[in-house]
């Protein structure tokens, strides 16, 4: 048998994976017949799925990794309402990149790290440099008040400052990057 994309499996029976052969317990049977075309159609939500399982487990909701395995996500929730979730490192394992560069997203996770508190100071760093961030610098009235000075030594062209955050948020920058 030959399947696109997989080695090939040789003779015989291989467990690969999650594969089971000895079939569902009943009472994942059970709770698979109570579940509704909308409770298999829709993701929960990620913040109640968090909150969830900090509280199952004890611990500070602010640092939950919840991954499938192969693509590892760490997201940072900051309290309050609503609740700001930010992507704080993600590492895909079946990407292109090296083991190396692999390995080195994932040293976030590691014993060492966490106890230097390394991943704080990743999340800060993209939460400064995060799209969303530097557009509210770009629209601050001390950048649009450079870039009118720089238009005016450049071109002798007074332009208002208002008039300069108008057209980086309508010409400039993406919709998506405004908060």
């Amino acid at each position: 048998m030959v399947i696109q994309g997989y080695p090939d499996p040789g003779e015989g029976l291989r467990l690969h994976l999650n594969e089971n052969t000895g079939g569902c317990s009943p009472r994942v049977i059970e709770a698979l017949r109570r579940l509704t075309p909308t409770d298999i159609s829709t993701y929960p939500s990620y913040t109640d799925l968090v909150l969830a399982c900090a509280k199952h487990f004890d611990v500070d909701p602010e640092w939950v990794l919840l991954t499938n395995g192969a693509i590892w996500q760490v997201y940072h929730l900051t309290g309050g309402l609503p609740v700001v979730i930010d992507l704080a490192l993600e590492a895909n394992l079946l990407s292109d990149e090296t083991v190396a560069q692999k390995a080195n997203q994932l040293f976030y996770l590691t014993r060492e790290s966490l106890k230097r508190r390394q991943i704080d100071e990743l999340w800060k760093a993209k939460r400064a440099t995060s799209p969303k961030s530097l557009s509210e610098v770009l629209v601050s009235e001390s950048v649009a008040d450079a870039i009118r000075k720089e238009l005016r030594r450049r071109t002798g062209h007074n332009i208002d400052g208002q008039e300069i955050v108008r057209l980086l948020r309508e010409t400039v920058l993406r919709p998506e990057c405004l908060g």
